[in-house]
């Protein structure tokens, strides 16, 4: 996950934060940038994230491996 062009920080999800909520508090003690949280809507819960930075400085970048 990398927000604007600071350095990409590494989220490994493993038995420690495999569920949604889990894996919010994990990105939000990470301090990158980004707030996770849990959202539900009509179709079930989501993770929403959303940068603290506005503007191009905080776009947010995911990718996987898998």
């Amino acid at each position: 996950m990398k927000v604007g062009s600071n350095t990409a920080a590494t989220v490994t999800v493993d038995s420690t934060n495999n569920t949604l909520s889990q894996l919010a508090s994990s990105i939000n003690n990470q301090n990158i940038g980004v707030s996770a949280s849990v959202i539900q809507d009509s179709n079930g819960y989501r993770l929403a994230l959303v940068s603290t930075a506005s503007g191009a400085p905080g776009d947010i970048t995911v990718s996987g491996n898998t």
